[in-house]
């Protein structure tokens, strides 16, 4: 605990030098000297207490040895330590004001940003914490699977509000964008893995830290995911990457802890045959292309993810552009169109040789199935048309061929960006300049998906 104060005025009129008694107030909860009594002159040593007093602050006093009617007294600020700056003022969890937020942590990679009364009263389960390397990790592999994203080239920053019970994308720093807010109670809450009992005590501190982080880069590669089946009141992609992310580093953190929120966060979602009240069969279908398209050693999910958001960056896609739903607001996206366009690009970066379609289609793509687990959520029902899938990424091959062979592409381009994917195919593609995501078709004279096209 740091103390910061002024000095007091000496004690006079003390002839017999008998020196001074030591004391603070609030009693009980001030602090302790060593020693408690010291010759005139003479110095103690002041601890500060182990918590913050409500106040913020203690007042010390010396009292004449001698004469208990002469004495000085002076204020002395409590801070607790880990406090490295001041971040300024943004609005309190409950949003009724504004708090001040001490800045405890900050690398190339993450800043944190903590209530100063919630930090006050819970430094120790932040200070010298696993937490701050832990945000750093996550925030590499975001990097890295993001890779291609027009990523702030500044620290992601974790606002810790008062109590709000969850966490959101943006905070009250920065740019406002990169950056999440997470409830405090978080970091000290429990929870109880559903098939196991066991209770993981760290497992919400994890998981809000990570969940939104990744929200906040995927919108980087581009806003209005589908709300009926990639992120919102369900989230089945980042929920999937909630625990694959949590298990890579925990693995190479050796965080026994980490590792056991991963398993919890897997049988929250993906275990159908102990927790079947919990499963969603679209987290499960993102964790299983995970291991079905992992590549090198150990084999990953994560170049195939990024591959396909690398895919999605350099045509320049925004999904509400590319959606066709002329009723697209940002909170209701979906649409065949829009779940085709991501299939799409999502299997250009799996490198699928077989279209994967109907598992998107199973797992409740377009369906009310996607509603398991979530009572609030009342998708709409849709048909995901393979073959609009496979023209989608017939139309990014051919205009990537086209452009490596020095055609221009600039009409074929705005159509494949606008929707009107059908009157994108470029022409004069060649072989060479046929992308590895895609295959060269003799027949065809034309670069196109490498799963065959439906018939």
């Amino acid at each position: 605990m740091m103390a910061r104060g002024r000095s007091s005025t000496p004690v006079s009129n003390d002839p017999a030098s008998g020196g001074v008694t030591w004391s603070c107030t609030p009693t009980g909860s001030c602090g302790s000297f060593n020693p408690q009594t010291t010759a005139s002159g003479a110095s103690t040593t002041y601890t500060a207490p182990a918590s913050v007093p409500s106040s913020g602050s203690v007042t010390i006093t010396a009292t004449s040895a001698t004469d208990a009617t002469k004495s000085s007294s002076g204020a002395v600020t409590i801070k607790p330590p880990g406090i490295i700056g001041d971040c300024g003022s943004a609005e309190n969890g409950a949003g009724t004001g504004q708090v001040d937020y001490v800045r405890t942590y900050q690398s190339k990679l993450s800043e944190w940003c903590i209530d100063t009364n919630f930090y006050a009263a819970n430094y120790t389960t932040f200070y010298n914490g696993p937490f701050y390397a832990y945000s750093d990790a996550v925030i590499q592999y975001l990097r890295s699977l993001f890779q291609k994203a027009n990523l702030p080239n500044q620290p992601f920053i974790v606002e810790v509000q008062t109590i709000t019970g969850g966490a959101a994308t943006g905070c009250g720093f920065g740019a406002g964008s990169h950056c999440n807010t997470v409830t405090g109670d978080a970091y000290y809450n429990t929870f109880n893995d559903p098939v196991t009992g066991a209770s993981i005590p760290a497992y919400w501190r994890y998981l809000f830290t990570l969940h939104e982080a990744i929200n906040v880069h995927t919108g980087f590669v581009s806003g209005g995911w589908p709300t009926d089946w990639w992120a919102d009141d369900r989230s089945p992609f980042p929920n999937a990457f909630d625990y694959e992310i949590m298990e890579a580093i925990g693995t190479a953190q050796n965080n026994q802890t980490l590792l056991l929120s991963a398993t919890t966060q897997k049988n929250r979602f993906d275990n159908q045959s102990q927790d079947p009240s919990g499963y969603d069969p679209e987290v499960a279908m993102f964790i299983n292309f995970w291991t079905q398209f992992c590549q090198g050693s150990p084999c990953s999910g994560f170049p195939a993810y990024s591959n396909a958001f690398k895919f999605v960056i350099e045509d320049g896609i925004s999904w509400p552009n590319a959606s066709g739903d002329t009723s697209f607001t940002g909170d209701n996206d979906y649409s065949a169109q829009l779940s085709e366009y991501v299939i799409a690009y999502l299997q250009m970066g799996f490198a699928t040789t077989t279209d994967q379609t109907l598992t998107f289609v199973n797992a409740g793509v377009g369906s009310a199935a996607n509603s398991q687990g979530c009572s609030t959520c009342l998708p709409p029902t849709y048909t995901v048309d393979p073959t609009a899938v496979w023209d989608v990424a017939a139309a990014h091959c051919s205009i990537q061929a086209a452009k490596g062979a020095g055609v221009d592409v600039t009409t074929q381009l705005a159509d494949l960006q606008s929707g009107n994917y059908q009157n994108a195919i470029a022409t004069g593609g060649t072989q060479a300049a046929c992308p590895s995501e895609c295959a060269w078709s003799a027949s065809q004279t034309q670069c196109v998906p490498l799963w065959p096209q439906p018939e």
